[in-house]
């Protein structure tokens, strides 16, 4: 159809419509010499003008460090995509900057003044499961490689990593895939295979259905505070229980009666296998 439009000059009236198309679609545009009508933006314009730009990954860099921390900013500013909502100098810290800012990533410094970096990690994702830790620190111990990855991290690398790595590995970390350096990855398979191989035989500590209870859930990277809570104990007693474990698995450290329960225990009970205790009674 045509419509025609009155005192307007003759290339003006005769405005062709298309099929599906009225007036109300039509926008008046005054000038000085006549009056007419434009087409109006509709929906799908604009859209198209929206940005598609996605929004930047938030991030929270943890390091008892100042300079390692103004280290790290100045190096994510180098990325528009990537942007510092806060930070934090210790492991209590972090906790608090995390429930705050609540970022898509974190990078984990693994010593901390109040604590370890694998300890903070799993407090993080006890409270938020989906976010995403990335370990960054000037050490590549073996032990500290394989809290790391028990902790539940999803990346490590050292801070002799150049700044185009670290960018890397964030981008990684926060589309949801994990990553070690290839350093990293040599050393904790390596670690892994000795220790594996290289454990003395020696007699099997009797273990109750506590201790397995206990190991079972550190091996699922439970934090104390939620085995406190699945026990109906104060933390204080569940510390003192992994200290009389430790003592009868003849360990020193959390990860090495996670290792013990992986490579002697798993088999045996499965995490799913071993029933949940009563706190009444005897125990």
């Amino acid at each position: 159809m045509s419509a025609v439009l009155r005192n307007t000059p003759p290339f003006e009236k005769n405005i062709s419509i298309g099929h599906g198309m009225n007036l109300d679609q039509y926008l008046w545009v005054e000038t000085d010499r006549f009056r007419t009508r434009r087409p109006r933006a509709t929906g799908l314009s604009l859209l198209m003008k929206t940005s598609t730009t996605p929004p930047p990954i938030r991030v929270v860099p943890v390091d008892d460090s100042a300079f390692a921390r103004e280290g790290i900013r100045a190096i994510l500013k180098l990325d528009r995509g990537i942007q510092v909502v806060g930070e934090a100098d210790s492991r209590a810290r972090a906790i608090e900057e995390v429930h705050r800012t609540t970022p898509d990533v974190v990078i984990m410094d693994m010593r901390l003044p109040d604590g370890t970096g694998s300890d903070a990690c799993r407090d993080i994702l006890s409270a938020f499961p989906r976010m995403r830790i990335l370990f960054f620190s000037a050490y590549s111990d073996d032990n500290d490689l394989y809290d790391a990855v028990m902790a539940g991290g999803h990346g490590y690398l050292t801070k002799d990593a150049g700044a185009k790595d670290l960018l890397r590995a964030i981008k990684t970390i926060a589309a949801g895939q994990s990553l070690l350096g290839p350093k990293e990855t040599t050393h904790i398979l390596s670690w892994m295979k000795d220790t594996i191989t290289n454990t003395p035989a020696f007699l099997p500590p009797t273990l109750s259905r506590i201790d397995l209870k206990l190991l079972s859930m550190l091996a699922e990277g439970a934090t104390n505070k939620t085995i406190a809570t699945a026990f109906k104990k104060e933390p204080s007693t569940i510390t003192k229980l992994l200290s009389t474990l430790y003592k009868t698995l003849h360990v020193r450290r959390r990860t090495q009666a996670i290792h013990y329960f992986i490579t002697q225990l798993s088999h045996q009970y499965a995490p799913r296998d071993v029933k949940p205790l009563s706190t009444r009674g005897k125990g």
